[in-house]
């Protein structure tokens, strides 16, 4: 039984990990997406320009997250009953914008940003509802 508590112990702090990490990547996304509206409404190169930069670093803040779920999920192997889930990272964040600002290609960036916080939450939604599990697991030990 040892085994099997270290194992769990390690895929909830996977979790953990993975949690952190996809709640950084949605607040980047957040901040982007304020500065996606204010550029809208009729910001200008320098929005534009924190936009893009917003926008860069929520993409490389959910590579991070997209890598500490895959550790995860690894983890996950470690403990049989979960060895068949599998949480969507797809590819979230492709959010293309060009300089030219233009209000049509600002709603479109706009759209993409919204639709890549949705899909960070519902990763975050799936981390959140294994994690549950392999807590009550691993409390259901003692």
């Amino acid at each position: 039984m040892a085994i099997l508590d270290r194992e769990l112990e390690e895929a909830i702090r996977a979790s953990e990990a993975a949690l952190e990490k996809l709640e950084k990547a949605k607040a980047s996304l957040e901040s982007a997406s304020g500065w996606g509206i204010f550029d809208i409404i009729g910001g200008g190169f320098i929005s534009s320009a924190v936009k893009h930069s917003k926008v860069q670093q929520a993409r490389n803040l959910f590579n991070e997250a997209r890598n500490a779920v895959a550790v995860f999920v690894d983890e996950l192997d470690d403990v049989t009953e979960f060895t068949d889930v599998d949480i969507d990272t797809g590819d979230a964040l492709k959010v293309f914008d060009i300089f030219l600002d233009n209000v049509f290609v600002d709603i479109l960036a706009q759209k993409k940003i919204r639709e890549a916080a949705d899909h960070v939450d519902r990763c975050i939604f799936q981390v959140r509802k294994v994690q549950a599990e392999l807590i009550a697991r691993y409390h259901s030990l003692y």
